[in-house]
C-alpha cells in the first residue's frame, strides 16, 4: 500500500476513533470539575448507544435516534447524580453500580425487542460527509473526507468548553465547588444546582459519544461496542489535567492507538495483540500522570448543603 495512502487513512481513523472518546471525556470533565467521580460514563455511553439504535429503528430517522440516545444518558446522568449528591452514595459504588445495570438492562431488551442478546439489526444511520475544497488537499484532506458532523462538533466544543470553564462565572463557581463546596455554600453559590448541571452536560456528551458509536460509525448496536471508553476517558480526563485542550490531545493519542490497530490489520501481526494496542496505551499514560493536577480537591467526597 503506498505509504501517503496508508497516512491519510490512518489519520481519518484517528478523527474517527477520536470522536467518542473526546466527547466522553468533556463530559466526564464536568463530573469531575464539580466533584462528582465519572465512572458512570462508561454506562452512558452504552445507554446512548442502544436508545440511539432504538429510536432510528422506530422513527426510521438516525438523527431522532441520536436525540433519543442523549436524552437516555442524561437521564442516567442525573440519576448517577441523584445518587451521589442527595443520597451520598459512595462514588465509585454508584458509577460502577449503574454501568452493571445498564448493561444487563441492555441484554434484556436486545432479547425482548429482537430476539438477541448480542446485537440489534441493522438501522438507519448517519453518513459522513466530505468539505468542499478541504477534502482535495493532499493528505491533510483526508481530515475533511467521510467525517461525520459529530466529529466536527465535536472539536468545536473543545475552545467553548474551555472559554466556559475558565472564561465564565459558571466556570469559576464549578471549579471553586470542586475545590472547597462549603466556601462555595457560604459565598451564596448553590452547590447542588451547579452539580446537577454539570451531571446534565456530562450525560449530553456521553450520549452523544455513544449515539456516535451506534449510528455514525455503525449501523446497529452490538454487545460491548462501547469498548471500556468510558473508562479510558476518565484516564483521559486525568492525562489532560481536566482541560479541554489537553483532554483533545489524549484523546487523538488514545484514537491513534486505536486506528494503528486498524492500519495493521494488513501486516503478519497476531490480531490479539492489534486488539490489545488502545488497553497497552491506557496502562503506559497512566505513568506519565502525575498528582492531581486538575483534579477537583472534593472529588468523590460528600457534601450537606444548608438550605
Amino acid at each position: 500500500m503506498d505509504i501517503l495512502k496508508l497516512l491519510e487513512m490512518t489519520l481519518s481513523a484517528t478523527l474517527r476513533m477520536g470522536t467518542p472518546l473526546l466527547l466522553a471525556s468533556v463530559g466526564g470533565m464536568f463530573a469531575s470539575r464539580c466533584g462528582i467521580m465519572p465512572l458512570g460514563v462508561e454506562g452512558m455511553i452504552t445507554i446512548g448507544a442502544f436508545s440511539a439504535v432504538v429510536g432510528s429503528h422506530l422513527t426510521a430517522n438516525p438523527w431522532l435516534g441520536l436525540l433519543m440516545g442523549i436524552s437516555a444518558s442524561t437521564a442516567l446522568a442525573l440519576l448517577n447524580g441523584w445518587l451521589c449528591i442527595r443520597c451520598h452514595v459512595n462514588h465509585i459504588i454508584g458509577g460502577l453500580g449503574l454501568n452493571m445495570l445498564v448493561a444487563a438492562l441492555v441484554g434484556i431488551f436486545l432479547q425482548t425487542m429482537w430476539g438477541s442478546s448480542t446485537n440489534s439489526p441493522p438501522v438507519a444511520s448517519i453518513k459522513g460527509l466530505d468539505l468542499p475544497l478541504l477534502a482535495d488537499i493532499p493528505l491533510v484532506g483526508a481530515l475533511f473526507t467521510g467525517q461525520f458532523l459529530v466529529t466536527y462538533l465535536a472539536i468545536l466544543l473543545v475552545p467553548l468548553t474551555w472559554f466556559l470553564m475558565f472564561r465564565t462565572k459558571f466556570g469559576m463557581r464549578v471549579r471553586i465547588i470542586g475545590n472547597n463546596p462549603y466556601v462555595a455554600s457560604t459565598s451564596g453559590i448553590r452547590v447542588n444546582r451547579y452539580k446537577y448541571m454539570c451531571m446534565l452536560l456530562c450525560g449530553i456528551l456521553a450520549g452523544l459519544a455513544g449515539a456516535f458509536l451506534s449510528v455514525c460509525q455503525m449501523n446497529m448496536f452490538v454487545e460491548g461496542m462501547s469498548s471500556d471508553r468510558g473508562y479510558i476517558s476518565n484516564v483521559i480526563c486525568a492525562l489532560g489535567s481536566s482541560n479541554p485542550a489537553g483532554i483533545l490531545g489524549a484523546s487523538l493519542l488514545f484514537g491513534l492507538a486505536d486506528a494503528a490497530q486498524l492500519s495493521l490489520q494488513d501486516l503478519n501481526i497476531p490480531s490479539q495483540l492489534l486488539r490489545m494496542l488502545p488497553y497497552c496505551v491506557t496502562v503506559v499514560a497512566l505513568m506519565f500522570v502525575r498528582g492531581n493536577r486538575g483534579m477537583a480537591a472534593f472529588e468523590g467526597k460528600h457534601f450537606e448543603e444548608v438550605k
